[in-house]
């Protein structure tokens, strides 16, 4: 089957890939989610991203196709305007439907979905990790605190534990929140994996509440129990609500479509539904280019040769 598709091409910025997959969703979905998918084995690194756009009837303006190349592929954006044909030079079809139920769908980092979470390690001596977004942040710091009072390194018995830190953007940068800063139970010697789960529980937590602060009692409340926080082994998965929020702003613009720091997202067509995605691979192999179709100037009937 060839697939011809047109309309107005539009170079929306480049994103960042740190991985080898691509996650190929619509926003509002869960990694589970049977409508989705990955595609793996891609070029890391900075990747250029565009949409074609045409007027539809009543419609009006329509987002036909999402792609995305990365910056050295030798595969321009103009040759969606012309025949692709899956299975002959390197272009091949996603083995998954892209399912769309919010009226969008996007190209992202898969280790990055749903999450622009941003985690600073060793900003300082004192502070060994640190997770925040737009709204909260959250500090492993060690101000040199044992088990009763100030750490003892001559006392065998004695363990050197890392304090939480609980701040606020405010207008004029970060702000300590009243009672939510404390001294846990994680040692300062904790591996970093350690170190990133426990924080990131805690953040979580904060998070569910943040919205509500100055709440005292709840934030008291709150710190009092995470100072008792121990490492479960268990990983945690942020969804971050300010990033599925920022996509639905960027398809609602005008344009209806942009990239964010790690990835790409696009209004789909028509709206809802099931759409088709491509993917192209390099001399070496790698995925350099992938685009989604949400409209098409296809003939069903037409056979590949």
């Amino acid at each position: 089957m060839k697939i011809e598709i047109s309309g107005e091409l539009m170079e929306l910025g480049t994103f960042q890939l740190t991985g080898p997959v691509m996650r190929v969703s619509d926003p509002c979905y869960t990694r589970d989610v049977w409508c989705c998918g990955t595609v793996d084995n891609c070029r890391t690194g900075t990747w250029e991203a565009a949409i074609l756009k045409k007027v539809e009837g009543d419609w009006g303006e329509r987002v036909s196709v999402l792609a995305a190349r990365h910056e050295s592929s030798r595969t321009p954006f103009s040759v969606l305007r012309s025949w692709i044909e899956p299975g002959k030079r390197n272009w091949s079809f996603c083995p998954f439907e892209v399912g769309v139920d919010s009226g969008q769908a996007g190209l992202f980092d898969d280790l990055h979905y749903q999450d622009s979470i941003i985690e600073e390690w060793d900003l300082d001596p004192q502070t060994l990790l640190s997770i925040h977004d737009d709204i909260l942040r959250v500090d492993w710091y060690n101000a040199d605190e044992g088990i009763c009072g100030d750490y003892d390194p001559d006392n065998p018995e004695d363990m050197n534990l890392l304090r939480f830190d609980v701040y606020v953007k405010g207008p004029t940068g970060w702000e300590e929140v009243d009672d939510a800063s404390y001294c846990s139970m994680i040692p300062a010697s904790a591996p970093k994996d350690s170190l990133r789960r426990t924080l990131r529980r805690i953040f979580k937590k904060y998070r569910e509440v943040i919205m509500s602060y100055p709440v005292e009692y709840s934030v008291k409340h709150l710190g009092e129990n995470l100072s008792w926080i121990t490492d479960t082994g268990e990983e945690v998965e942020l969804f971050d609500q300010l990033w599925y929020d920022r996509c639905c702003q960027i398809t609602l613009s005008r344009l209806r479509a942009g990239v964010l720091p790690n990835g790409v997202v696009s209004s789909s067509g028509f709206g809802d539904g099931g759409y088709t995605a491509f993917t192209h691979k390099d001399s070496s192999g790698r995925v350099d280019f992938i685009f989604i179709v949400f409209i098409d100037d296809r003939d069903n009937e037409e056979e590949v040769e």
